[in-house]
């Protein structure tokens, strides 16, 4: 987009924010030395999504894709040249972008399944999207229900959908029960999650406990230093 990317990512051991550091870090120093410019590239804090595989990657791939069929810049998402999905279609070369983990759920055979994801994207032009993609905050939780319930409910989230959601200021939060509830959620001692561990177990801890405490309205990057072992 003009103004914005979208970058679909699955993480390993890495943690989002340290990938994002590397990323952003990275491209504004190549921007910066091919046009002699200083200081930052990109305005505010990346926003990120926890996202549940099967329909609901699917469902995150064909927003990101028609972004620009909503911006009203094209009227089909392959005609935007710097989009993935032309990748996805076979229209040009794959490059960085994987689209078998996308394709499988649409057919064995990647022709047929070409066919059925285009034809998956093209019908989501004039749906409305869940409020988690075009929400103005930093991080959000996409899955089933079960799979929100886990990464947040059971670690103290009160706003459910369909539920009132309480203000910030009207929302008690005990940063200590919510590091407990992460230790028993991911069978994980704080050690673990509050430190520098870097196991695929501890940075999904991590990532839990940071969204999950934005949610509840905390000031969870100073309680999360001073639980730093």
């Amino acid at each position: 987009m003009t103004n914005h990317v979208h970058l679909l990512i699955e993480r390993q051991a890495e943690t989002i924010g340290r990938i994002m550091q590397r990323v952003l870090t990275g491209y504004s120093q190549y921007y910066n030395r091919k046009y002699k410019q200083v200081g930052h590239v990109f305005q505010g804090r990346h926003k990120s999504i926890l996202c549940q595989s099967d329909r609901y990657l699917a469902e995150l791939v064909r927003y990101i894709h028609l972004n620009p069929v909503r911006a009203g810049m094209v009227e089909l998402p392959e005609d935007y040249p710097y989009s993935s999905q032309r990748a996805y279609l076979g229209v040009e070369p794959e490059g960085i972008v994987d689209a078998d983990p996308v394709l499988r759920h649409f057919g064995p055979v990647k022709k047929i399944a070409r066919d059925r994801f285009r034809e998956f994207i093209v019908a989501g032009i004039g749906l409305e999207y869940p409020m988690e993609f075009d929400s103005p905050a930093e991080s959000g939780v996409l899955g089933s229900e079960e799979f929100v319930d886990s990464a947040i409910h059971r670690i103290g989230e009160v706003a459910k959908h369909g539920k009132r959601k309480l203000k910030k200021e009207d929302r008690p939060f005990d940063t200590e029960a919510l590091i407990a509830s992460v230790e028993a959620v991911f069978a994980l001692s704080r050690d673990k999650f509050c430190g520098p561990g870097k196991s695929a177990k501890a940075g999904m801890a991590k990532e839990v406990f940071i969204l999950t405490g934005r949610k509840c309205g905390s000031y969870l990057e100073r309680s999360f230093k001073h639980h730093r072992p």
